[in-house]
C-alpha cells in the first residue's frame, strides 16, 4: 500500500513540476524618450524562451507617433573584447548577413544596447556608428541583427493595446525591441509587458 501511495504522490509531483516549468515569465519595462531619442525598451534574449509582447501602454505628443516592434534575426558572438566603450569596430565571429544601415543589438549581462551598422570591413570586423554601444563589448557577448519594424501608428495619444500577443518575436531565443517615435518634447512607454515562454 505504501509503495502505491508513494508512486501516486511522485506522479502528481512530476505533473505539478511540469506545469510549473511551462508557466510563462512576465517582464515589465518602461522608458522615457525625448526629441533626440524616442522611448525604447528591449527584452533580452533567453535561449530557452520565445518572447511575446502582451501589453503596451504609451503616451505620445506628436500626431505622427508610431509604436514599432523589432526582433532579433541573425545571432553573432563578440570574438574579442573592445578596447573602449566608444569603440566602433567590433570583432565578431562572422559578418555574413550584415549590411550598412542594419540595426544591431548588443546583449551584455542581460542588458541591451543598440547601434547601426556602417560597414563590415572584413570577414569578422563590424563597424558601427561613432560612439559604439556605450559599453565595452566583451568576448562572448551576443549581437543580434534586428528585423524590419512592425509598426502601429498611434498619433498624439495616451493609450494601450493588450492581447495574447500584440507582437511575437520572429524566432525563439531572440530579443525584442519596442520603440515609440518620434516626439516633439517627450514621449513615454508607460509599461510594456512581455512573456517569456
Amino acid at each position: 500500500m505504501f509503495k502505491k501511495l508513494f508512486i501516486a504522490c511522485a506522479a502528481v509531483g512530476a505533473v505539478a513540476l511540469a506545469v510549473h516549468a511551462a508557466s510563462p515569465r512576465y517582464v515589465t519595462k518602461s522608458a522615457n524618450g525625448n526629441t533626440a531619442n524616442g522611448a525604447w525598451v528591449a527584452f533580452p534574449a533567453d535561449p530557452s524562451s520565445h518572447i511575446r509582447i502582451v501589453t503596451a501602454n504609451w503616451s505620445a505628443d506628436t500626431n505622427n507617433a508610431a509604436l514599432s516592434f523589432k526582433s532579433g534575426l541573425g545571432a553573432y558572438s563578440v570574438a574579442a573584447t573592445a578596447s573602449a566603450a566608444t569603440n566602433n569596430t567590433i570583432v565578431i565571429n562572422s559578418t555574413v548577413g550584415l549590411a550598412a544601415n542594419d540595426l544591431v543589438l548588443l546583449q551584455r549581462s542581460g542588458v541591451c544596447y543598440t547601434n547601426t551598422v556602417v560597414s563590415t570591413n572584413s570577414v569578422t570586423n563590424l563597424v558601427i556608428s561613432v560612439g559604439g554601444f556605450g559599453v565595452v563589448a566583451t568576448a562572448g557577448d551576443s549581437i543580434y541583427k534586428m528585423s524590419s519594424a512592425t509598426t502601429l501608428p498611434v498619433g498624439n495619444t495616451t493609450n494601450w493595446q493588450s492581447g495574447a500577443a500584440i507582437y511575437a518575436a520572429t524566432y525563439s531565443g531572440r530579443p525584442v525591441l519596442v520603440q515609440l517615435t518620434p516626439c516633439n518634447v517627450t514621449n513615454k512607454l508607460n509599461s510594456v509587458v512581455a512573456t517569456y515562454d
